[in-house]
Parts: structure tokens; sequence; C-alpha cells
């Protein structure tokens, strides 16, 4: 149960302030609790102070990415909104204490946490689907301590949000969204073309609506329009560089600017390719759009740092799809002899990387990166 869809006759809101790494000290001021029928406020004021050797410190949150929690209380619900800086130890130290506040509803706790919300971009097939696939079963990172260590207070993870984009493949997307919440998780679809301004403001909106945030964004959308330079029409650049290039840029823009730099946390993960470090014959217009797509990673980069955001980029090799599966079989020989592997990768290995970047709390130092998944093409 994410907090943002809480409903009840109680919503509480914790803000913490002033953990200073290593410390051991947890200070929670501006505890909130409101009446979401009659608007009346309360305020109390909390601080606490831990001791660091109390126990081990296991992150809470992926180091930037902000989590929802909620208390589910049997005829109230109240919701909890826990800066990510908090450690798990913390966190469960303030669910242990929290029931003081009302002995009365103490044995009836229900904790549930809910993970970032994801917008996936161009993730109605390949790559993009296995991204949103991917993101969107996957569970926090400590769920099992988190789980076993309140398996008595009827503890549950929630699966991440994700909203599911296309452009004109409407059915894949449905299943895309059908997957995920077969498997327990929160999808929500989205048509629209993100070359185009009032379309990005309408989707990450559509999200801000049903989770109130915004808390990762993988640009994915791309298509390939080939042809030799000479014999490339004007339409076939434009239409390449409008949704690989300037579709990154407007989702970026709407996602950091307004959203991510404000709350302080994010991540940004680009889909390039190699191609826009090596370039390639026949795609002028792809490998200049994917080559602006790693320059416009590093400058948000570098541009977004001072807010906890970090922004990197994936480069592809060839990956397994439908065109490669249509090639010949000269073709595909003449392919993988440029692959040191000797096979094209898989969408699902890309997803793998793409979570890392995304979740892990391991990559929270790694920001204006390329990393190259290729089977060893470029090396």
């Amino acid at each position: 149960m994410a907090a943002s869809s809480i409903s009840g006759s109680a919503m509480a809101a914790f803000k913490s302030a002033g953990i200073a790494p290593h410390s051991g000290d947890l200070k929670l001021t501006n505890f909130r609790q409101c009446s979401l029928t009659s608007g009346r406020v309360r305020s109390v004021q909390l601080r606490h102070s831990l001791n660091s050797n109390r126990g081990s410190r296991s992150f809470f949150s992926s180091s930037g990415i902000e989590f929802l929690p909620s208390l589910e209380l049997f005829g109230a619900r109240i919701g909890i909104c826990i800066d990510p800086s908090i450690y798990l130890y913390d966190f469960l130290y303030i669910m242990q204490t929290l029931p003081l506040l009302n002995k009365q509803v103490s044995k009836q706790l229900k904790v549930c946490v809910a993970a970032p919300v994801v917008v996936v971009t161009g993730a109605s097939r390949g790559i993009g689907k296995a991204i949103a696939l991917t993101l969107g079963k996957s569970r926090l990172q400590g769920q099992g301590y988190l789980t076993a260590h309140w398996a008595s207070q009827r503890c549950c993870l929630v699966l991440g949000p994700v909203l599911v984009n296309y452009a004109r493949s409407s059915k894949e997307a449905e299943e895309v969204c059908k997957e995920i919440e077969t498997c327990g998780g929160q999808a929500l679809l989205f048509g629209g073309d993100v070359s185009k301004e009032a379309d990005v403001e309408l989707m990450i909106k559509t999200a801000v609506d049903a989770w109130g945030t915004v808390d990762i964004l993988i640009n994915n959308a791309g298509i390939t329009r080939d042809g030799l330079l000479m014999r490339m029409k004007t339409s076939q650049w434009q239409d390449v560089i409008d949704l690989n290039l300037t579709g990154v840029f407007l989702c970026t823009q709407q996602a950091a600017a307004k959203i991510m730099m404000k709350k302080k946390k994010g991540r940004i993960i680009n889909i390039a390719s190699v191609v826009g470090l090596v370039g390639n014959v026949g795609q002028a217009n792809y490998s200049a759009a994917k080559a602006g797509v790693i320059g416009l990673t590093k400058t948000v980069a570098k541009e977004y740092a001072s807010r906890n955001i970090n922004v990197n980029a994936v480069a592809p090799g060839f990956i397994a799809s439908d065109m490669t599966a249509k090639l010949g079989g000269d073709i595909e020989k003449k392919i993988l002899e440029t692959i040191p592997l000797g096979r094209y990768g898989q969408p699902e290995e890309i997803a793998g990387l793409v979570e890392f970047l995304a979740l892990n709390p391991a990559s929270s130092y790694i920001t204006g990166q390329v990393l190259t998944i290729d089977g060893g093409m470029v090396m």
C-alpha cells in the first residue's frame, strides 16, 4: 500500500533532520497528525538519540531514493514519510517506539513499505519492456531483514510502481502492465510521444498525481531511420534526433528540474548505445543522437550532483530483438565476429544493469558514467 493511496481517519508525517554519518544521532522533528476529514493539525516535537553501537546499520533506502512507509490500523490508516538518509536500524527503532504514542493500537500495527516510483519511456518492447518488468518486480534492498524482524507485526513490502510509457504499441504495453500487476506490483499505462513537450509534461504529471513523486527516470524511448548519409533525408535525421535526443532532454528537464531537485534525491538512467561512442555506417542520425545523449548525461550529472541526483548512461551493443532475428545467416555471422563473447546480449542483461544503477545502494557513488554492455565490442 503506497502512502500516496492512503485513506482513513489519520495521517502522520515524519521528517528527519540532523543525521550525521556514523554519529548515531537521529533527530525527528515536525511530527504532524491531522484529520483527513476536519483538516485540523496537531504538532508534536520528537527527539531521540541513538547510540551508534546499538546494532548494525544497513541502509533502509537505496541511498538517495525516498521510500514511503505506511502504517495500517484496524479502522484507520496512518502514512509515514521517512527521509531516505535514515538507516534501517533507525527505522525499526522508530517503529518500535511509535506505538507508545497510542498504546491502544500498539497490537494492531501493520507495516507496509512502498518502493520508489519509476518512469520508463519506450517500455512496450525490447529493452524498455525488460527494464519495466525488472524494476516492477524488484523488492527493496534489505527486505529479508525487515520481513523477518517484523513478521510478528504483519510486515509487507510493496513492489515499486512503474509508469509504462509507449507511443504506438498499446497492446504490448498493456501486457507489460498486466505482468507487473500479476507479480504484485503497481503499473500505470501512458501513451505519449516524448519528443513532444506537452506529452512529457502530462506523463510526469500523471505519475505525480498517482503516486506523489518520481524517484527514478529511465530514458529508453528511441527509433532508427537508417541510411547512408548521402541518401539520408532531412526528415530521417530530424525524426531520430527529436525522439532519441530531444526526448531525453525533455523528460530529464521535467523530472530533474521540477521534482528531483526539490527533493534533493533521484536517479536518472539514459539508454545510449555503443554507436554513440564509435559510430556506425548507415546510422549518422542514430550515432549523433546517442553521442548527444552521452554528452547530456555527463552535463546533467555535473549540474545536479549537488542535489543528490545520480545520472548515468548505459550503452548496449547488439541486443537480441525482432530485428536481429530477421537477419540473414551471413550478416549475423559477420556481426558476431565483431563481438568477443560471440553472441548477442539479452534485454534482461541490460535491465539487470539498470536495476543496479536505479535501486542498489552500492551504485550511489556512481554518476556521470557511461557503462558499455556489449560483449566486449568496444574495449
